[in-house]
């Protein structure tokens, strides 16, 4: 059965078009219109995609009905045929206003204030095609070491991308940096928010996709926002500080919390991000001796 007939009967459609579209690099996508439904559509056959198809929607979803942050509705979620589906709602998108950006720096102050009496998740789920470990904390450094730098750690030193020296010096790293973190409550952060993750439907409001969600430090998503451009200058970050007041130290710790999203990509995708991180390591190394 072809990925057409499987969809077409699943989604119970009779006369409709399905035609590919980009989609990022890990899945197929596919756009279906019919005559009374519009659908985004993500597919892959590899063996762990039912269960990142499962944990992204679950992060739409609690983004849209903890925070009332706009997320694509999830349609469906299914396995057939040896190939997982992840059916959302389709976004016609159009270009952002000054209005819209407003918009967005709203939301994201109100994903930020939605919080939880601990760090981390109920469940693991995903960044990219690599596991995220989201076990319960009570203490944000540890889970942030535990969870994130450490695991990424440990997997590009097994694989040989970084040399084992650089985990130890993480390791001695977390030992001294906790006293200079401020005390703030868990958020709720999308987890992965760069540019490319943030859609504006036709209306001008801001969608967000892709999220790899937690309660974690807010500091994540800004730092994230920082490290591949398309959110403008510290100009802009202006008025989140105002919907939602910061340390006023944060932007001294960007490089900390990048340093995870750049461990992912040497993961993701090799040798050319590994410099990045041991520069990151050996800059907060040598500030903790």
């Amino acid at each position: 059965m072809s990925v057409k007939d499987i969809l077409f009967r699943r989604l119970n459609v009779t006369n409709g078009v399905l035609k590919p579209v980009s989609g990022g690099d890990i899945n197929d996508a596919y756009e279906l219109l019919s005559s009374d439904a519009h659908f985004f559509i993500k597919s892959n056959d590899a063996p762990q995609s039912m269960q990142m198809f499962t944990v992204e929607a679950k992060g739409l979803m609690l983004m849209k009905e903890k925070a009332g942050i706009n997320t694509p509705s999830v349609i469906d979620c299914f396995e057939e045929n040896g190939f997982a589906f992840l059916v959302l709602d389709w976004i016609s998108m159009s270009g952002n206003t000054g209005s819209s950006q407003l918009v967005f720096w709203e939301q994201l102050a109100r994903l930020h204030q939605t919080s939880s009496s601990f760090f981390g998740l109920d469940h693991d789920n995903y960044i990219g095609t690599l596991p995220q470990p989201n076990q319960v904390s009570e203490n944000w450094l540890d889970f942030y070491y535990e969870n994130r730098i450490d695991f990424q750690m440990k997997l590009a030193v097994n694989s040989g991308l970084m040399d084992g020296t650089y985990h130890k010096k993480t390791e001695r790293m977390f030992k001294h940096v906790e006293a200079g973190l401020p005390k703030e409550k868990p958020a709720l952060v999308h987890g992965d928010l760069w540019s490319g993750n943030l859609l504006y439907d036709q209306s001008g409001q801001p969608v967000f996709i892709d999220p790899a969600v937690c309660y974690g430090s807010r500091e994540m998503d800004l730092a994230m926002m920082k490290l591949f451009g398309g959110f403008g200058g510290f100009r802009e970050f202006e008025v989140y500080e105002a919907l939602f007041p910061i340390d006023k130290h944060w932007k001294e710790r960007i490089a900390f919390y990048q340093l995870y999203y750049i461990l992912v990509h040497v993961n993701l995708f090799g040798h050319s991000y590994v410099s990045r991180a041991q520069n990151i390591i050996n800059y907060y190394g040598s500030r903790m001796e």
